[in-house]
């Protein structure tokens, strides 16, 4: 489970932000990083 460590991280940022500020600049970007490092587990990991 290690592995998805770091898309967990990324979705508790974006969640994060979201809530404390709503959509913003940085919104964009957090949900970017977010989808690209589920994209790559995605296809590291065949599921």
């Amino acid at each position: 489970m290690g592995a998805f460590n770091g898309v967990v991280y990324l979705y508790d940022e974006l969640k994060e932000d979201y809530e404390q500020q709503g959509f913003n600049d940085n919104s964009e970007v957090l949900l970017t990083n977010y989808k690209n490092a589920f994209n790559l587990f995605e296809s590291e990991f065949e599921i």
